[in-house]
């Protein structure tokens, strides 16, 4: 159960580090450019953190994790539809292998 329990805060405040230092940079553009591909990659660790957060959580929780009207059932429901919200995972991996090449080059 602890191990469950540091792996959910674990996810939480890695989403939460990555987001906070777009934010920052959004707020702050001495501190650097934020570009499609740093946003990029922090929706898609935000949301994938919140569907993992979400889904060990039911799991801890057991079935009624999911009952209808339960908080913890929306909550899941919330992260997986993040899903469905650009930028789409495969446009920002695309990005990022384009990067990854010019560097190479």
């Amino acid at each position: 159960m602890q191990e469950k329990l540091g792996r959910l805060q674990y996810f939480i405040e890695t989403a939460t580090a990555i987001n906070a230092n777009v934010a920052l940079k959004l707020d702050h553009p001495e501190l650097g450019e934020v570009g499609a591909n740093e946003t990029g990659v922090a929706k898609i660790v935000v949301r994938e953190n919140a569907v993992l957060v979400s889904d060990l959580a039911v799991q801890l929780a057991g079935g009624g994790g999911l009952a209808e009207g339960n908080s913890l059932a929306r909550h899941h429901r919330d992260a997986l539809c993040g899903r469905a919200h650009g930028p789409a995972e495969d446009i920002v991996l695309a990005g990022l292998a384009r990067q990854f090449i010019d560097v190479a080059q």
